[in-house]
């Protein structure tokens, strides 16, 4: 490792870390406890100084996240893999670091971001395990996977999303590059969306969107209708926030 006694270090403290969001009000740091003010907490302690943090995706309440990436600047010497060890020896058991390394001042982990891919968990059989229900949408019906694939398939493209979220945006326009359905058995079923940026609860909107399409409660249609006139907020169909996972980013 090169670069100790030269400036800061930029050290992009998670480019892998694991969250579980069940008891957090998401990333960003709040009057209540959030991820952002509790890994903040932890390094302050350890580096003796409090880091400003900058991650890849600002998740929000109740959303995990397996493949979250968070940068800070430190002129702290711990070598890298102790900061890594004792960081999380003072985590609480619902993060834990990955992986930790050193980039270079240029390094920003939104701007430089390419795709993210966002999974999202359907439980559809009728009794859901305990240890499945913080991480799954229960929805105890029988889904056609051939018609969410279908639908799927009409979604991935470079276009206008305004009708997947709620906020209002100058530039809606999102590079959707993969969205499949994953048949992982047992009742479980994965939805994997993969896009260069998403509006706020787009990608929640889009999993409910095509879960009610499986179960036939709305009409296929409905996407094309959507995409040919997208207005924000136009969609409601949120699914909830526990089965989101932010999986990984790329750069």
């Amino acid at each position: 490792m090169e670069g100790r006694a030269s400036p800061p270090w930029l050290k992009p403290g998670v480019p892998a870390r694991a969250t579980d969001g069940t008891t957090f009000y998401g990333w960003q740091k709040n009057h209540l406890q959030s991820i952002e003010k509790t890994l903040q907490d932890a390094l302050a302690l350890l580096l003796q100084h409090s880091p400003t943090l900058q991650a890849a995706s600002r998740t929000d309440k109740g959303v995990h996240a397996y493949g979250q990436v968070v940068n800070f600047i430190t002129y702290n010497p711990l070598a890298l893999e102790k900061i890594l060890s004792r960081l999380n020896s003072l985590l609480p058991k619902s993060i834990i670091v990955r992986h930790i390394d050193q980039k270079p001042l240029s390094f920003h982990p939104t701007l430089d971001t390419q795709y993210k891919t966002y999974y999202y968990q359907l439980a559809t059989q009728t009794i859901l395990l305990p240890w499945d229900k913080p991480y799954s949408w229960h929805f105890p019906y029988a889904l056609d996977l051939k018609i969410m694939t279908q639908a799927a398939n009409e979604l991935v493209s470079k276009q206008n999303f305004s009708s997947f979220s709620s906020k209002k945006y100058k530039n809606a326009q999102c590079d959707l590059t993969k969205l499949s359905i994953i048949d992982l058995d047992n009742g479980k079923i994965r939805i994997e969306i993969k896009a260069n940026r998403f509006l706020y609860k787009m990608a929640r909107n889009i999993a409910g969107l095509l879960t009610y399409i499986g179960a036939h409660k709305i009409p296929k249609s409905v996407i094309k209708e959507t995409l040919q006139n997208p207005i924000a907020g136009r969609l409601n169909y949120c699914a909830p926030a526990h089965g989101l996972m932010l999986q990984e980013v790329h750069y």
